[in-house]
């Protein structure tokens, strides 16, 4: 009990320092221009990414506002967050050492399929470059444009190249989708019983999973999902690129838009004209 009594205080003592942290912060930004009850509502919104769109008027016109909010909503510091293992992704890499690599593992000159849809703006580019980095690495790639409704057929074949298989697409997922190990369907080791597209079979990472869901401790749970984390980049379990927010936009005629992390949604919309 006492445990469980500590854990709401510090999610309470958290949440406390993040709403008046927001709160002070646009009220300075603005300068008094915005009561602070409105500043609050403000902070409240966007930690919880209700989200009603900017509730403080001429909020973009003010500097900084807008990176307030974005330090407010970024999951990259989430409570779980962590660089471990990450380091090859973050220094940047070499093609030299890829290529040296690549003449050591006897790579056999076996094209790599990628499927590229052409009709998703937030995944039309990854597979182009990542395609060219491969050739410049040593691999032959087959670049295969498609649409994204055939990449969700195709990606759950488990069939050889040849009979339609494929060896790599990209995706993207919310913050929420990915905020712990158990909810990261991407970070799996079931392998082809169950696992995500990819299917890749790591008995550990199943172990740190399971151990995650059982644990009590937050201290806890934040060493095993760095140690999850870890291992997940050395098996090459997936490899994340980044994180990025999409701008929405509509026109001043319409009330009611429901802004939030899946902006837009098609109900509570008043058109004055």
């Amino acid at each position: 009990m006492q445990d469980l009594q500590a854990r709401l205080f510090a999610g309470f003592a958290v949440l406390a320092l993040m709403l008046a942290a927001g709160t002070v912060g646009y009220y300075l930004l603005g300068d008094g221009m915005w009561k602070p009850f409105d500043c609050f509502y403000m902070t409240l919104i966007t930690i919880t990414t209700v989200g009603y769109g900017e509730t403080l008027e001429n909020m973009d016109k003010v500097e900084h506002a807008r990176a307030l909010t974005v330090v407010l909503l970024v999951r990259c510091s989430a409570p779980l967050a962590t660089d471990e293992g990450s380091g090859n992704l973050t220094k940047g890499g070499s093609v030299a050492e890829a290529k040296k690599a690549l003449a050591e593992s006897g790579y056999d000159g076996t094209p790599i399929a990628i499927m590229a849809p052409g009709d998703v703006t937030t995944l039309k580019a990854q597979p182009i470059v990542v395609a060219q980095q491969l050739r410049e690495a040593g691999f032959k790639v087959d670049l295969q444009a498609t649409d994204w409704q055939t990449v969700v057929t195709r990606r759950a074949s488990q069939k050889p190249i040849k009979e339609g298989g494929w060896n790599m697409f990209f995706t993207n997922w919310v913050a929420a989708d990915v905020s712990n190990p158990v909810a990261n369907a991407s970070v799996g080791g079931r392998g082809k019983n169950g696992g995500w597209f990819g299917w890749s079979e790591d008995a550990k990472v199943e172990e740190l999973r399971d151990k995650f869901a059982r644990s009590s401790s937050a201290d806890e749970q934040k060493k095993i999902a760095a140690e999850l984390q870890k291992h997940a980049y050395e098996q090459v379990i997936y490899i994340p690129l980044g994180q990025y927010s999409i701008p929405s936009g509509w026109r001043k005629s319409l009330t009611g838009v429901v802004d939030g992390p899946a902006t837009p949604v098609f109900w509570n919309i008043d058109k004055s004209e």
